[in-house]
């Protein structure tokens, strides 16, 4: 039997969309994801970059409310909490 650890598999920014996306390897429930469990912050002011989350099957999308900076240096915080529509807790590794 195959063993699996639910998490991100992939994120990716997009400018024209002026959104950050995360694709977990299992689809998310809904319910378990909000700006507490995932946020965007911005280093150099040490501030969270405002968003809206849009979450599809596997993705969650975070709708930018602002446009990046140039040479402005992001974290994004991805927490443990996030279950899996199976209920898979994403674990903190």
């Amino acid at each position: 039997m195959a063993t699996y650890v639910f998490g991100v598999s992939a994120v990716w920014a997009s400018l024209t969309d002026q959104a950050v996306y995360i694709r977990f390897n299992l689809d998310i429930d809904e319910e378990t994801t909000d700006d507490s469990d995932i946020y965007l912050m911005d280093r150099s002011a040490r501030r969270v970059v405002p968003f809206t989350i849009e979450v599809n099957m596997d993705t969650v999308k975070l709708n930018l409310q602002e446009w990046a900076t140039p040479n402005t240096a992001y974290s994004l915080v991805v927490q443990p909490g996030i279950q899996s529509v199976v209920g898979d807790e994403l674990q903190n590794r």
